[in-house]
């Protein structure tokens, strides 16, 4: 099972190839991401692979919705953080938080990120694994916009070498 540590390093360079050498990701981010996919791992991919692959997912939204940025607000101050979570009016999350606290709080942001995915994955067409959270609903916008976003997560799982972590050894 990849580590933190590893799961931090790899999001850093994912970041880098996400943005073509744009903008990379804050370690605090990227700190955030790896808790939140260590935790909480999406129901694609096999076993073990499952926080690289959320990983892979947190870079690749955060990269074509937020542009790397950690503060993000969009859509007429209505989406927020890196992750551009969707909350008008003053709307809050299914956790209670609302758009400033997940802006000033990567792991709310990425926790909720990860919640989103999982039930966009799970409620959505297999052909179409973010449409949910694209659009909340599948129309061929949403097919569009996740059509991109899973194939960057793909690219970045197929390009960019995952870490080994070796044991320290004893002294």
């Amino acid at each position: 099972m990849m580590t933190k540590m590893a799961l931090v390093a790899w999001g850093l360079t994912a970041s880098v190839v996400a943005s073509n050498g744009a903008r990379k990701l804050s370690s605090t981010v990227l700190s955030a991401m790896a808790d939140a996919a260590l935790a909480n791992p999406v129901p694609v991919g096999d076993g073990e692979d499952g926080p690289l692959v959320t990983m892979a997912y947190e870079v690749a939204l955060a990269w074509l919705e937020g542009a790397n940025n950690g503060a993000a607000i969009g859509d007429g101050h209505n989406s927020y953080c890196w992750g551009q979570i969707y909350l008008p009016n003053g709307a809050r999350t299914r956790e209670g938080w609302s758009g400033p606290e997940l802006v000033s709080d990567p792991l709310k942001c990425a926790n909720v990120v990860v919640r989103i995915v999982h039930t966009s994955i799970a409620m959505g067409p297999k052909d179409c694994e973010l449409c949910l959270y694209a659009r909340g609903r599948v129309t061929p916008e949403a097919r569009r916009i996740s059509g991109h976003r899973v194939d960057l997560a793909k690219k970045l799982l197929s390009t960019v070498p995952t870490p080994t972590v070796e044991p320290l050894a004893r002294l």
